[in-house]
């Protein structure tokens, strides 16, 4: 697609629906996009989709839907967001088990279940559907362990509940899904991808988020790379150093385009998730201070990956890298510099 035209898709983790909804911030997401799409010098402008991934807590038997939730997707309130598209991103109420993998899918795609259920009875439209694909946090270390011994020593270590039945349960229950949900889906991964291609199945099995099928069909329609580079910020000087910025950012290019490739030849539609620039739900995440030093791995994901762009997450964009408070106020230079950055990325043409 042209780079003009190509999504911005921005991650809202832990900003409340309420406060979402609140005047003063549909002021500012549309000043944002204001930004966003001014023209440069030479009269180029941003004339993409933005798009919004919302989390909430999937429902249980019996539950509703938050008022808050109903109140931001009503369709009287709905066109206030000024959002082309609204993606659910569904999580587990119990922080144990929030993300989707092997042990906790049944359960997330129950809770999706639910969902639909509700929001068919509210008549309230369904744009699209995220879903997050993480390890459980005891898996990591044992990954750590086996993946410099390659592929055998992946699939020695893996354990039963990883196993090809389950794999392909979760496939079938996919589609199964996906034929239900009639609205895209779209699936986010560690940057795995990267990995030289015979080991990308096993370390992806190894974690228990199985990417494709064991006859290498895809299971995940289109999938987001989780291009966090700022994690590694502490070990290269410090937050606040330009070339930290930009060592980062060498090391989101190679796994943007490796990402890019891997998934053009599983037939896959890549995307690449620029972050984090504040702190998210672990409370200690290291972050990118401001737009000016995300501005580098901005340039160099949208250099790398023709797809859409995406950034994690909204609550730095607004209030900066400590997060949301309900009486924080929004940071409106902070707000067009980042607009400014974002808007400069995506019209920066991928390369050949």
């Amino acid at each position: 697609m042209p780079p003009h035209l190509r999504p911005l898709r921005i991650y809202v983790e832990l900003i409340p629906h309420d406060h979402l909804a609140a005047p003063r911030l549909l002021r500012a997401l549309r000043t944002l996009e204001g930004t966003l799409r001014a023209p440069d010098p030479a009269g180029h402008a941003w004339q993409g989709p933005l798009e919004l991934v919302l989390k909430l807590i999937l429902p249980r038997p019996g539950e509703d839907l938050p008022p808050s939730l109903l109140r931001l997707l009503h369709p009287e309130r709905r066109p206030l967001l000024p959002a082309q598209r609204v993606w659910l991103w569904g999580q587990l109420a119990d922080r144990s088990r929030v993300y989707l993998n092997l042990r906790t899918w049944p359960h997330v795609l129950d809770g999706w279940r639910c969902l639909l259920r509700l929001l068919r009875r509210h008549r309230l439209p369904l744009e699209g559907a995220f879903f997050d694909l993480e390890p459980d946090r005891s898996d990591l270390q044992l990954l750590s362990d086996a993946l410099p011994l390659g592929a055998a020593a992946l699939a020695a270590h893996a354990r039963p509940h990883r196993a090809a039945r389950q794999t392909a349960d979760l496939q079938r229950a996919v589609l199964d899904l996906q034929r239900d949900l009639d609205a895209p889906l779209l699936a986010a991964c560690a940057p795995i991808t990267a990995l030289p291609d015979p080991l990308v199945d096993p370390a992806a099995a190894f974690l228990g988020t199985p990417l494709c099928a064991h006859d290498g069909a895809p299971i995940w329609p289109a999938l987001a790379v989780m291009n966090y580079t700022s994690f590694l910020l502490p070990l290269l000087g410090g937050p606040h150093q330009p070339l930290a910025w930009r060592a980062t950012a060498h090391l989101g290019a190679l796994l943007a385009a490796r990402h890019h490739r891997w998934s053009a030849r599983r037939g896959i539609q890549s995307s690449v998730i620029c972050g984090t620039n504040c702190i998210g739900i672990l409370g200690d995440e290291p972050s990118y201070p401001h737009a000016h030093a995300m501005t580098p791995l901005l340039h160099a994901a949208a250099r790398a990956e023709p797809g859409p762009l995406e950034v994690f997450n909204l609550t730095g964009l607004l209030f900066g890298p400590h997060g949301f408070a309900p009486d924080r106020p929004v940071d409106l230079p902070r707000l067009h510099a980042w607009g400014a950055a974002l808007g400069a990325a995506l019209r920066t043409p991928p390369a050949a």
